[in-house]
């Protein structure tokens, strides 16, 4: 079993192993953990920046609808049920 940091013995050695890498920056994989939790976080901010952004919004709500029409054309070519039902 693996020892917690208080002395007392962890139950589940991936529960210690996990807690060691989210919330410990001091090895290898703690630093990876928070580089790849700070560029999703980059990621998420500038796409919510981008949708603000109304030429960029309609842009991306003309291609998702030209994707879902390409979707549901292939899907009836298929032969396959209707959406609605």
């Amino acid at each position: 079993m693996a020892t917690t940091e208080a002395g007392r013995q962890s139950p589940n050695p991936h529960r210690s192993r996990l807690h060691q890498i989210i919330f410990k920056a001091d090895t290898q994989e703690g630093r990876m953990f928070d580089l790849l939790l700070f560029v999703a976080i980059l990621a998420s901010v500038l796409v919510v920046v981008l949708e603000s952004v109304p030429s960029v919004r309609m842009r991306a709500m003309r291609d998702c609808s030209d994707s879902l029409q390409v979707k549901l054309a292939g899907r009836s070519l298929r032969g396959g049920p209707p959406l609605d039902s």
